[in-house]
């Protein structure tokens, strides 16, 4: 059903912000989100939004000609599309939102503001989302907030949406929709202090400890320690550690219904690249590290990779990397990449492929093996606790066994029995009990899931 959104005066608006002109850029007298429910037909322009005066901000209330409604589609299906279709990652999406936000031609503007209303419309439909489409949408929309590509009511709109969705239920579809939004826009919460102060008797009790740090802190308008030591973190001595976009559905509906306040759990990660971490420093599995400067290039070039400058960053790499140095880059690309980011494992292969160096692909290839024994062996078959099963963890292994069918079985290359004992690693878990189950079985089945493309 379609609905109009309800009308709240600026007293309303402060009754969740304690005053609407504390937002950057809001000086609305009356702004609408009282259930923001926003329908794409001409409902909206019967009753029409109060928008800001400021430039190149959204008007959320117009209506858009055909062209541009479809050129704005076009790219929202880019963004949800499956291989082999054409496809585009939450950050493309992102920027090409900013470019035409600070475009001067009309057009680019109206498809600007033609993709951040859908953006909000959508909200009306989130509980029929399926779930892997409401995480991405998630991260799609904590995305606009971090870049900061709206301001005034289209602010205020969208960050009353995040705070009605964390009024559900933990574990509620929308509940979940809204924690991995915060989580990806956490870092511009200290701007928002009063917001933070009124969602927090909410969250307080729901959200991951590290998330929630972001919330408490942003009341005194600052970080948490926790986002120095996250900025400052490592894969080794001289690696800067890259931030992770991504993360599985399953990952952040079950990190949340096992989060407390009392003890620390994992953050909205992707996966746990601790585990890797942990057990390469117990494995003393360091490699030479290029300088700070190609590190910083390398981490740039993958932020930027696309297919469609594929040969240029292939150019870059082959240009910055010697051979002494790809040890490190399998493991900087398996561990800070593959196991976080499997929405871009086809990019990250084409890339690989692209560069055409046999002794990197073996690198990697043992690197893959490495990275999956050490989380069997140290998270899973030696667990001593059987029931506090990790699901980061878990979803990390599925990752890289997605990854592993990818370098070996898509391209009709098999899985030794010397680099990976399949079947015993089955059957130990199989003997060990359900919860080795519920990490080795999706695992391997990733592995197969590249069958379906091989010879």
């Amino acid at each position: 059903a379609e609905s109009v959104p309800a009308q709240l005066n600026a007293a309303a608006a402060g009754s969740l912000f304690n005053n609407a002109n504390d937002f950057p850029g809001h000086s609305a007298a009356a702004v609408f989100f009282g259930n923001p429910n926003f329908n794409t037909t001409t409902q909206a322009s019967q009753q029409p939004l109060v928008t800001s005066n400021e430039p190149n901000n959204p008007d959320i209330t117009q209506s858009f000609t055909d062209d541009i409604q479809g050129e704005a589609n076009n790219y929202f299906q880019q963004i949800y599309a499956q291989p082999p279709q054409p496809s585009m990652s939450i950050e493309q999406f992102l920027e090409v939102l900013k470019r035409f936000r600070d475009s001067t031609e009309k057009k680019q503007l109206d498809v600007f503001a033609c993709m951040i209303k859908n953006l909000f419309e959508e909200y009306n439909f989130f509980e029929q989302y399926p779930e892997k489409e409401l995480h991405t949408t998630a991260l799609l929309f904590g995305g606009v907030l971090r870049e900061g590509l709206v301001s005034g009511t289209p602010l205020v709109v969208a960050l009353r949406i995040v705070a009605e969705a964390l009024k559900k239920e933990p574990g509620a579809r929308l509940f979940n929709f809204g924690v991995v939004a915060l989580d990806q826009f956490k870092t511009r919460l200290k701007e928002y202090p009063r917001y933070c102060q009124n969602i927090l008797p909410t969250v307080s009790r729901n959200l991951p400890p590290r998330l929630l740090d972001y919330v408490q802190h942003g009341i005194r308008e600052e970080w948490p320690p926790s986002h120095q030591s996250a900025v400052t973190r490592s894969v080794t001595p001289a690696c800067q550690s890259a931030s992770v976009v991504s993360q599985t559905p399953t990952t952040f509906v079950t990190s949340m219904a096992q989060s407390g306040t009392a003890k620390p759990a994992p953050t909205l990660n992707a996966t746990n690249i601790d585990t890797l971490v942990h057990a390469t420093d117990k494995e003393d599995s360091k490699v030479a590290v290029p300088p700070e400067n190609i590190v910083e290039k390398v981490a740039f070039l993958f932020n930027n990779l696309s297919q469609m400058n594929m040969l240029q960053k292939v150019s870059e790499m082959k240009g910055m990397m010697v051979d002494e140095h790809l040890p490190w880059l399998a493991q900087y690309l398996v561990m800070k990449r593959v196991s976080a980011e499997s929405n871009f494992h086809n990019l990250y292969a084409t890339f690989v492929t692209a560069l055409g160096n046999r002794t990197l692909n073996a690198i990697i290839l043992k690197e893959t093996y490495r990275n999956i024994k050490v989380t069997v062996t140290y998270k899973i078959l030696l667990r001593s606790d059987k029931a506090a099963a990790n699901f980061s963890d878990r979803t990390l292994l599925k990752n890289l066994g997605h990854w592993l069918g990818m370098v070996t079985l898509m391209v009709n290359k098999p899985i030794l029995h010397r680099d990976l004992d399949v079947k015993s690693l089955l059957l130990e878990a199989f003997w060990k009990g359900q919860q080795e189950l519920l990490y080795v079985v999706p695992f391997l089945a990733k592995i197969l899931e590249s069958c379906q493309k091989s010879k």
